[in-house]
């Protein structure tokens, strides 16, 4: 190669390093541990995933995470958060995958409203309590984690205070699983959906469960506007499995009732709401309270 050839190629070389300093970057994974930034304890089943994107998950019981970047841009952000927290979001750019990343969540002042009973009805019910022999499910283990099914519900007659949850399992051959449920609302402006709880409810769902039922009435959930309920898969036991045999099952059944369907798969991408002839068999129990600022 003649001089000028020589000094052509150095210069592309030297360009490609300059636009492209970190293509190795994005073919690496993110790691670290997620802890209270107050108590310093881990912080399990945080949610951890790329902002808008079908990619994350959550945070093992022991707080760790993993999450792969490949493909994604440096103009990405990946988003930590989880209720009761301050969310924190980062630039990939900013970030160095060669390095741990452990995060301290700072705990969130949560103010709540007093509750007054005006008058006690009758319970009044929310979404579905028919099953048929349909059913959804959410994959298996590895890939389910982080990912939510749920039903969107509007109260007829506000407000209400929330009491019990309850959902039909129809088929559940892990030893238990963990889930999260949730309530979650739209927001005007905003393409996610904003979380209503102030703290993290979570519940085991035995092996071969049906119908199972969460007591709410501690969590003083006072509901006065269209809300989608949701349950999220975190976590799950079961005995290993021996060559050929069938994987563990965890699904809902569903019911023949016409709204909205809420599907997110990941904790950080925007989540689908559709209408659906069939529903995840859900509801809520509650009665009509009037609320007061203390």
């Amino acid at each position: 190669m003649n001089n000028i050839g020589s000094s052509v190629f150095r210069a592309l070389v030297i360009l490609l390093v300059v636009l492209f300093p970190c293509r190795s970057l994005w073919a690496q994974t993110i790691k670290g541990t997620l802890y209270d930034g107050k108590t310093g304890e881990p912080i399990p089943y945080a949610s951890i995933g790329i902002k808008n994107k079908s990619r994350g998950g959550i945070a093992e019981r022991t707080g760790y995470y993993s999450v792969n970047i490949a493909g994604m841009s440096p103009q990405d952000s990946i988003v930590f958060s989880h209720i009761g927290y301050v969310t924190m979001a980062f630039r990939l750019a900013d970030i160095d995958p060669s390095k741990k990343m452990d995060i301290r969540l700072k705990p969130r002042d949560q103010v709540l409203a007093g509750v007054t009973v005006t008058a006690l009805r009758d319970v009044l019910m929310f979404g579905s309590d028919k099953a048929t022999s349909r059913f959804t499910g959410w994959g298996d283990y590895s890939s389910s984690r982080g990912r939510a099914r749920g039903i969107q519900i509007t109260p007829k007659e506000y407000p209400v205070k929330i009491v019990s949850f309850a959902c039909r399992i129809k088929h559940n051959t892990f030893d238990s699983v963990k889930v999260r449920f949730n309530i979650l609302k739209k927001v005007e402006g905003e393409e996610q959906l904003k979380e209503v709880l102030h703290q993290n409810i979570y519940f085991d769902i035995p092996h071969n469960a049906k119908w199972v039922t969460l007591d709410l009435a501690p969590y003083n959930i006072i509901l006065s506007d269209t809300v989608v309920i949701a349950l999220e898969w975190v976590d799950s036991w079961a005995q290993p499995k021996k060559p050929g045999e069938s994987s563990d099952m965890f699904t809902i059944a569903l019911s023949k009732e016409h709204g909205y369907t809420y599907e997110r798969n990941t904790p950080n991408e925007l989540p689908t709401l559709r209408q659906s002839m069939e529903l995840p068999a859900m509801y809520l129990k509650g009665y009509r309270v009037a609320t007061a600022d203390k």
